[in-house]
């Protein structure tokens, strides 16, 4: 099992395979059940992997780790006699080191990554593998070499490695789960799940999934999951969705498939001094019938603003009234 992720990344990287299952399985649920697919709401997650972080150390210990297991027995007997011990003995001897042993004990896996690299870099069999090149990202992302500037020489033993202060980019963040980036949730996978709802007394089954890197935003994903909800057969009457799925052009997207979309609108709050629609009182039919100050309009017209061509629904007020209110400078009328 070390290589079916890779095998079916290479294989089927737009995990159309995993997902013609996922569709089977939850259809086929959606009956069993006797569910209404009609309803359904959208939300995202941060999922954090299984993993463990306990910084570099940890990350470099692991791939090196990962990368040694993955070896047969004539492979492993060409590692280094000194790396093969602390693969034996010490693999996570650092707990309760000092501020200058932590950085020692770094700089010296920094330099077992790199001869493991530089051992196994024209073994065919081996450089292909997953192990080795997550062990050559992790050193491509964290490490330097330095070169003694007093040798004139370019032996290996001139050389010096040293850890990044400081990396960039999407860097490796786990040897178990190298997919997982950095986003401004943490460290994981941005989740969006979908699945039936307000079926009374049963329970709901997910219908749609979609996972990435934890730095991306749900803006504008709610018309790509309805595609594929569609193509599966499962589109919804009525699509719910949180505050942070809604934009106009997907809500209009959505409005031309004839699904309802249900979402809050996510916007900044209004200053204090600006006087908004939300403080007039409206009827039934959406119309204003009075003002912040309790008066009612004369008439509804449809009315063009601002020279533009396109009309929309204005209410008008009594000018005489309107310019003696004191609260005239910040009224949207």
């Amino acid at each position: 099992l070390v290589e079916f992720r890779r095998r079916l990344a290479a294989k089927d990287p737009e995990m159309k395979l995993v997902r013609g299952i996922f569709e089977k399985i939850s259809k086929r649920a959606i009956k069993k059940l006797d569910l209404s697919a009609s309803q359904q709401r959208l939300d995202s997650t941060l999922v954090v992997s299984n993993i463990r972080t306990r910084g570099r150390l940890d990350l470099f210990a692991n791939t090196i780790t990962l990368f040694i297991r993955s070896l047969d027995k004539k492979q492993f007997s060409q590692i280094p006699d000194h790396i093969r011990q602390w693969h034996e003995r010490e693999p996570e001897g650092w707990f309760g080191l000092a501020q200058d042993q932590y950085k020692v004990k770094l700089e010296q896996l920094a330099q077992y990554a790199y001869k493991l690299i530089q051992v196994f870099e024209t073994d065919k069999e081996v450089k292909d593998s997953e192990q080795y090149e997550l062990l050559v990202r992790l050193f491509q992302e964290q490490c330097e070499i330095k070169k003694d500037p007093n040798s004139d020489t370019s032996k290996e033993d001139d050389k010096k490695i040293k850890i990044k202060k400081k990396t960039q980019g999407e860097t490796l963040q786990s040897a178990f789960d190298p997919d997982a980036s950095y986003g401004h949730k943490g460290s994981g996978y941005s989740a969006h799940i979908t699945e039936t709802c307000n079926n009374k007394n049963k329970n709901e089954i997910i219908t749609d999934y979609e996972v990435h890197g934890a730095a991306r935003s749900d803006m504008g994903k709610a018309p790509d999951i309805l595609n594929r909800l569609e193509s599966a057969g499962l589109k919804p009457a009525k699509l719910f969705a949180d505050g942070g799925y809604p934009s106009v052009p997907s809500a209009l997207k959505i409005k031309k498939r004839k699904v309802e979309f249900i979402a809050p609108v996510n916007r900044s709050r209004i200053p204090d001094e600006v006087m908004g629609r939300d403080q007039f009182e409206f009827n039934t039919d959406g119309l204003a019938v009075k003002c912040p100050k309790g008066h009612s309009p004369l008439d509804h017209r449809m009315l063009s603003h601002n020279n533009k061509k396109g009309k929309s629904l204005h209410a008008i007020f009594d000018g005489d009234i309107c310019r003696k209110c004191i609260i005239l400078d910040n009224c949207p009328v």
